[in-house]
C-alpha cells in the first residue's frame, strides 16, 4: 500500500494559489458581475468565474487579486494605467 500511496498525485490546488497568477479573460466581465478567465496552474488551464470592480474586455490578461466563492477577483493592469495616463494627461 505505500507504493500506492506514493503514487498518488498530490493535493489538488486551492483557488487560493492562483492569488498573484495572470489571467486571460475568455469572457467579458462586466463591472461588479462575472465573466470567464483562463488560468495556467500545474501544468494545465483551467476555467473560472471572474469578477472586478470595473468592465474588462475579452481578451485582456489580468490579475488574480483574490478568490470569491467558487471564481476569482480580477484586476485589469492595463485599466489603472490607462487611468493614470489620462489622469496625467488632464
Amino acid at each position: 500500500f505505500s507504493a500506492l500511496r506514493r503514487a498518488e498525485a498530490p493535493e489538488p490546488f486551492s483557488t487560493r494559489d492562483l492569488v498573484g497568477h495572470d489571467a486571460y479573460v475568455q469572457v467579458g466581465i462586466p463591472a461588479g458581475r462575472y465573466g470567464s478567465v483562463l488560468v495556467k496552474a500545474e501544468g494545465q488551464t483551467h476555467e473560472f468565474a471572474a469578477t472586478s470592480d470595473r468592465d474588462v474586455p475579452a481578451g485582456r490578461t489580468v490579475r488574480v487579486t483574490g478568490v470569491a466563492g467558487n471564481g476569482l477577483i480580477v484586476e485589469d493592469d492595463n485599466a489603472s494605467a490607462a487611468d493614470a495616463a489620462g489622469a496625467e494627461e488632464g
